[in-house]
């Protein structure tokens, strides 16, 4: 219910045929319930006396009632003298919760000028860590618009719009949200209606919280409407509360489509073992081997960069990973800012070979190449290799040989105010028991301007992301030691199966009911032959697919996007939208153009491949959104 910056909209026509039902209530417990039959319960419940900027109404004890069986929100006219024309509800709970289903059957107010809200929020100070989330699982205007808000304050809001033909002024409905460690889901009279992949955790408890508000941009939208509101309240027939009976400590069962398969890898990431601080940076892309993404409708491509993620630990606010423009659009690289007191450190990632292995890819470098202390890892045909540069000497050394199309977990650990062996490496293939290490002698006397730099150099050596990828890239203000390393090492998945089968041993759904490539085995909607999406046929497993969603041709300036359709197909929708900003996303659709269909033997199957746009190679995210039913 908190204004916020930023705001990504989805629009869509409801229809309560296309979304499965809630979870089932025998997985939780209630918790809590207020049915409201008698006075407000004071132990349970606070009003709130408050006004603000973002509202043109105060709200205060006189705008609560209970009466016949109902919490009634009362909008009020407030005599001349008062500052603010009108006053509306506000009241939470004394009590908060992490996670859970909640459930409440409301009546909207009946005028376009009030918002009436069922949302949840701590009561800690709104951006103090772990408490940035809000949950919004009804921001209701009459007659008849529900959203469906969650903000992580103050810079991000993404708000899930619907028009139900109903008139939810005169007529009850229930609004629910699960909230889990990873997603928050949200649920009108029974039907999901909208799914959020959190990118961020929260370990504050919520309170629950009624209020309605009189809204500056509601009224600039009917400014022709009656200012009398007395009498206009919203009304509140119960709320209950769940939590699931295993208080979601099966982490992996709840997290982020896409990243189930690495959760473990995830959690080690964030919390290092040895107690030491969360890294200072870190970019998480949901990507695994053999299909696009978790999350078919926004599917974030490896073009994605960080850039301005945090303010700069180094002391420079230009610092950032960003994308390396110009002539070198698949380059993920540094900055431009200067790191010469960042003497210590450590840096982590994922990345797959590509198909053919062959000169000299830069990986990641801490200093700039070519200046007097720069050490590097990088990829020398097919052998893995670190070279280290003091002053005028470059020694070199070959960690080991690659395999083509395979992921390998790289660490490089560094304390560059120690005397000896002050570097330390380390890296291994996802999956494997065996994680190679050792340590080599750096120095930093001379160098002027530092920096880190993912993918390469500023100059042709970077590592091309053609048949492959970076993941989950994260900087570390300490060095970590080698058993938290080890520690991360050992929680990476093994690869996965090809095609089909890979793609049901990711979401753990191996011969389970609705694992069929037409069923919708996790409910929202999207039919699993979708949900794979983009790597290959599901139905062929030995095919897993000619390119990576979105991929680069041979010279290195023209992107192209893969699109799977299945038969039939004429009710699928997709566009390709871009953006230069992820914390605050403003999505717009991308120039592309069709130039090829049909690119696979399997005539119910097909795979269409589209050329972005120039204009849109030069935004640093890419998303392609996808609308199917289910079967």
């Amino acid at each position: 219910m908190m204004n916020a910056r930023g705001a990504t909209l989805a629009l869509l026509t409801f229809a309560l045929h296309a979304f499965p039902v809630p979870p089932s209530y025998t997985d939780f417990n209630l918790v809590f319930e207020d049915n409201f039959d008698a006075t407000l319960d004071t132990n349970n419940w606070e009003v709130i006396s408050d006004s603000g900027s973002w509202i043109l109404s105060s709200r205060g004890p006189e705008n609560i009632e209970v009466s016949n069986g109902r919490l009634i929100l009362k909008t009020l006219n407030n005599p001349p003298e008062y500052p603010q024309e009108w006053s509306t509800g506000h009241l939470r709970t004394r009590w908060t919760q992490k996670y859970g289903y909640f459930e409440a059957r409301f009546k909207y107010a009946n005028h376009p000028w009030l918002n009436n809200a069922f949302w949840l929020f701590g009561s800690g100070t709104v951006g103090e860590t772990g408490n940035q989330l809000e949950i919004d699982i009804n921001e209701g205007r009459a007659p008849n618009e529900i959203t469906q808000n969650y903000h992580i304050h103050p810079d991000f809001a993404q708000s899930h719009r619907l028009y139900p033909t109903a008139d939810l002024t005169d007529s009850w409905h229930t609004y629910a949200a699960e909230w889990t460690p990873r997603h928050i889901t949200y649920y009108f009279d029974d039907k999901k209606t909208h799914t959020v992949y959190l990118n961020t955790s929260s370990n504050f408890p919520r309170d629950v919280r009624f209020s309605t508000a009189v809204l500056e941009f509601l009224v600039n939208r009917t400014p022709d409407e009656s200012r009398d509101l007395d009498g206009c309240d919203m009304e509140v027939d119960y709320v209950k509360v769940w939590q699931r009976q295993d208080n979601y400590t099966n982490a992996a069962l709840y997290c982020t489509a896409g990243q189930s398969g690495l959760i473990s890898y995830l959690d080690a990431i964030e919390a290092p073992s040895d107690g030491s601080a969360p890294p200072v940076l870190w970019y998480k892309i949901a990507r695994t081997p053999n299909f696009g993404s978790g999350d078919p409708l926004n599917a974030l491509t490896s073009r994605a960069a960080i850039t301005n993620m945090t303010t700069d630990y180094w002391s420079n606010p230009d610092s950032a990973f960003g994308l390396m423009p110009g002539s070198y659009p698949p380059a993920i690289s540094g900055s431009t800012g200067n790191f010469t007191t960042r003497t210590n450190g450590t840096v982590c990632f994922m990345f797959k070979t590509p198909e053919t292995l062959n000169g000299f890819k830069s990986l990641f470098n801490q200093g700039y190449y070519g200046q007097s202390t720069q050490f590097e890892i990088g990829i020398n045909g097919n052998v893995l290799r670190l070279g280290v540069q003091n002053g005028d000497a470059q020694p070199l050394k070959n960690l080991g040989t690659l395999a083509p199309e395979t992921w390998y977990y790289v660490a490089m650990a560094w304390d560059l105010s120690a005397p000896d062996n002050n570097l330390s490496w380390y890296y291994g293939e996802a999956g494997s028991s065996s994680l190679y290490s050792g340590t080599v002698t750096a120095t930093s006397a001379g160098s002027t301007s530092e920096a880190i730099s993912i993918a390469g150099r500023k100059n042709t050596d970077y590592y091309s992301l053609i048949g492959g990828y970076f993941q989950n890239i994260a900087v570390y203000s300490q060095p970590l030691p080698g058993s938290a390393i080890s520690n991360q090492f050992s929680a990476i998945s093994a690869p996965l199966s090809p095609g089909y089968a890979g793609f049901t041993e990711f979401y753990q759904i191996n011969e389970k009911p609705n694992s069929d490539p037409a069923d919708d085995y996790d409910g929202d909607g999207q039919s699993n032959v979708y949900e794979y999406g983009l790597g290959g046929d599901p139905r062929n497993p030995a095919d897993t697919g000619t390119k990576p969603v979105l991929y680069y041709g041979s010279d290195h300036n023209t992107s192209f996007y893969n699109v799977l359709l299945a038969d039939p197909d004429a009710d699928i929708t997709y566009t390709v939208e871009h953006s230069e900003n992820l914390l605050s996303p403003s999505w717009s659709n991308a120039g592309w153009n069709l130039i090829a269909t049909n690119t696979t033997d399997n005539v119910a199957f097909n795979i269409v491949q589209h050329r972005i746009d120039s204009s849109a190679m030069d935004q640093l995210y890419v998303r392609l959104r996808i609308s199917h039913a289910a079967p």
